[in-house]
Order: structure tokens, then C-alpha cells, then sequence
């Protein structure tokens, strides 16, 4: 009876080191994104990548991601963003192992991007102007007082 015991208690360590070794091994992608919001329509998605594996990212515009699209899939561990025009976006990443074993989904990532007002683009390009002008009359103002 106690060796039944024992034999019992070897059997539970082993499938609990097991257990734990197992969802070590094909625990979820922590996704970072820099930045959260963004008004260039630019930001860099990065994760962490186990020695030999590959992850699989993809995007959505709804943060159930109903609709899909492929985003990234390979052994790089970040990729940058651009061209996004104004809206909400997420990010989801799994990790697939050279085993053959696939992570679950990865906490999801939003990114939103809210591009300058048009008022706000046309100010700065007339403030720019302004001090081109100013620069330039100076210039030759100056030239034409030391001729």
C-alpha cells in the first residue's frame, strides 16, 4: 500500500512537471506597440521570439477580429507599421514552435491613428513659408547693404 502511494505521488510530480513544461513551452507572445496612438499613420509592432521559433501576426479593424488580414509571418521579432490612414487598428500574435507546437493568441494590441487636421498642416506650411521669406529677405537685405 505505501509503495502504491509513493508510485501515485511519482506519477502526479511528473505529469505536473510535465504540465508546467508543456505551457512554458507554448505560452502566448507579449506584443508591444509603440506608439499606442499615432498621427503619422506610423508605429512598430515588437514581440519576444523563443530561439528557433516563428510568429504569426495579424490585424483587424474590430478588436474581435472577425475579419482578419495576414500581418507578418517569420522569425523577425518586430516590424514597422506606415501608410495607415485614420481609424482603429489590432494586433494579435501567436507563436508556432519548431515542434510543430502553436501557441494560443497572444493579449491583443490597439493602435489608433488620428492624422493632423487639415487646418492644423496648412498653419504649420504657412508658418514655414513666413520664416522661409523672413530668411531670404534677410539675406539679401544684408548682401545689398554691404555692397
Amino acid at each position: 500500500m505505501q509503495n502504491a502511494g509513493r508510485h501515485l505521488s511519482g506519477q502526479i510530480l511528473v505529469c505536473l512537471f510535465l504540465g508546467l513544461f508543456a505551457a512554458s513551452a507554448v505560452s502566448a507572445p507579449l506584443l508591444s506597440l509603440a506608439p499606442a496612438q499615432s498621427t503619422d499613420g506610423k508605429a512598430t509592432l515588437s514581440w519576444e521570439l523563443p530561439e528557433g521559433a516563428s510568429v504569426e501576426v495579424e490585424s483587424s479593424l474590430d478588436d474581435r477580429f472577425v475579419n482578419v488580414v495576414p500581418l507578418y509571418q517569420g522569425s523577425d521579432r518586430s516590424t514597422v507599421l506606415t501608410g495607415l490612414s485614420d481609424g482603429s487598428y489590432h494586433f494579435r500574435a501567436r507563436i508556432m514552435h519548431q515542434n510543430g507546437a502553436i501557441s494560443p493568441w497572444g493579449e491583443p494590441v490597439s493602435l489608433l491613428v488620428e492624422h493632423h487636421s487639415l487646418v492644423k498642416a496648412v498653419s504649420f506650411f504657412v508658418i514655414g513659408a513666413v520664416v522661409f521669406v523672413a530668411t531670404l529677405l534677410l539675406i539679401i537685405l544684408g548682401a545689398r547693404r554691404e555692397q
